[in-house]
């Protein structure tokens, strides 16, 4: 049979919280088992291993109840970021898109201009500074 400081010591080794634990020091401190008949100190000590467990069974209850909300927190803010980083990625992406399509069209307009011009007999010179093409890139069309 264990002795009320060894209870003590094993209540104090325990993840309860420390009202809990008070709780437990106080009951030892009331109940000195060691005057109880044989039959009481039975029933006290089966009492007891009930008490434990069931505190035991809260403990792991509130362990595994915080470890879940962790992980599904965990998954909730991964799918969020996941989701504004698409989201910002698709904005960046259309936005370099377009800029390079309004550049690309530019581009082609300038060329298809300057080869008309130059198609109608302007001077090659007067067709860069129209276009800003350079003279070799008017030459090559």
């Amino acid at each position: 049979m264990k002795t009320i400081e060894q209870l003590k010591q094993e209540v104090a080794a325990t993840k309860l919280p420390q009202e809990t634990k008070e709780l437990f020091y106080k009951v030892l401190d009331t109940a000195d088992i060691s005057t109880l008949s044989e039959k009481d100190q039975l029933r006290y000590e089966s009492d007891l291993k009930n008490y434990m467990d069931t505190m035991s069974c809260i403990e792991f209850a509130t362990i595994k109840g915080r470890e879940e909300g962790l992980a599904e927190g965990h998954e909730k803010g991964l799918a969020e970021g996941h989701e504004k980083g698409l989201a910002e990625g698709l904005a960046e992406g259309t936005a370099k898109g377009l800029a390079e399509g309004i550049s690309q069209g530019i581009e082609q307009e300038k060329n298809a201009i300057a080869k008309s011009m130059k198609a109608n007999g302007i001077a090659i010179a007067t067709i860069s500074i129209c276009t800003g093409l350079t003279v070799a890139e008017i030459e090559a069309l």
